[in-house]
């Protein structure tokens, strides 16, 4: 009877022991299962334009803050324009999620977001520069506009612009009555070209590389563009006057694509957000400098440089407005909407 209780107990023992030794193991299983390492991210930028661009400087000022804000988490390697495609490329690589982020202008947007052909409209948009950062942030119509993007698998984490166009031509440009029988060279845009035809011009469409000739042998007579391209393309050396008018503005959007944006945990959304509206500033702060730089640097080549006052640009807004039916019949869509509520919003812009 002493022998069937001792070995009961033992039993009972190696029980016991046994439960213990699984509990343990099941604990350290458990454990080693709950520490995990944080997931690193190498992430593809492309952008539309050559290095040393604005597109270039933003994409640098956006890998070095977001490098920093996520200890090395995030890893961001650029592809300027033409390692990944053209700018329509890109974007369909975007889209697909092939890249995760990317730069798309109005060009390309104006494609697959017909709608975005707004950004084409002359006289729409706030012409001061503080002003037209806070539209682009804060208004209701970029928030649409930005809704509609996503729709199109691009996430919107911020808008840029490259500064507004200018006009040049070799007489001073200041009424509508200056530009009639004026050829104006213009992208082969039908509403750019519509703004200008508006004005009395007759707009004419050139291939970029071929505007500099066209205009030494008088095939054209002005062009409009962003000053760093009238600087770098050495347009001085043939037009004589530069206008400030405050028409349009370059812009483009900092997406990244809808499938990789959709996967990440909301942190890194948030943090990823913070850092592109943070390089935004520091790049709009710098563009601003830049582009008076090249302005001092024009104007010494020879070039008169000629600011448009609001009356003078009253004249071209007024002309300008009957365009806006044009893009909505053209674009479709929600391009209405989005028309009544930018011309809403600009409105305390422009007064």
């Amino acid at each position: 009877m002493k022998l069937k209780m001792r070995l009961l107990c033992l039993s009972l023992v190696l029980v016991f022991a046994m439960t213990t030794l699984l509990g343990c193991a099941s604990k350290d299983k458990g454990a080693a299962s709950n520490t995990t390492t944080e997931k690193t991210y190498t992430l593809k930028l492309a952008h539309e334009e050559s290095p040393g661009a604005d597109q270039d400087i933003y994409s640098k000022m956006f890998k070095k803050i977001v490098e920093a804000k996520t200890n090395g988490q995030v890893t961001v390697n650029i592809y300027t324009l033409g390692q990944l495609g053209d700018g329509a490329n890109q974007v369909e690589l975007l889209q697909n999620g092939a890249i995760e982020l990317g730069t798309v202008s109005t060009g390309p947007a104006g494609v697959l977001v017909p709608e975005s052909n707004i950004f084409s409209l002359h006289y729409l948009l706030p012409t001061d520069p503080v002003g037209l950062q806070d539209f682009l942030h804060n208004s209701d119509g970029m928030k649409m506009m930005n809704d509609l993007f996503y729709a199109k698998n691009m996430k919107v984490l911020d808008w840029a612009h490259e500064g507004f166009f200018y006009w040049t031509a070799n007489k001073p440009l200041r009424t509508p009555a200056d530009f009639k029988g004026f050829k104006m060279r213009t992208m082969a845009a039908p509403l750019i070209a519509a703004s200008y035809n508006a004005y009395g011009a007759n707009a004419t469409p050139v291939p970029y590389a071929e505007v500099y000739s066209g205009l030494q042998l008088k095939m054209i007579d002005g062009q409009t563009n962003p000053i760093p391209a009238i600087r770098d393309m050495k347009y001085y050396e043939v037009q004589k006057y530069l206008m400030d008018a405050g028409s349009d503005s370059f812009m483009y959007a900092i997406c990244a694509s809808k499938p990789f944006w959709e996967s990440i945990p909301v942190e890194l959304q948030n943090t990823i957000l913070d850092s592109a509206k943070e390089a935004n500033t520091e790049y709009n702060k710098n563009m601003l400098e830049t582009r008076q730089t090249i302005l001092d640097e024009i104007t010494s080549k020879g070039m008169t440089l000629i600011q448009l006052t609001d009356e003078e640009k009253a004249a071209f807004r007024e002309l300008s407005v009957s365009v806006r039916k044009q893009y909505v019949e053209a674009s479709g869509g929600k391009s209405q909407e989005l028309l009544d509520l930018f011309q809403k919003d600009a409105e305390k812009y422009n007064k």
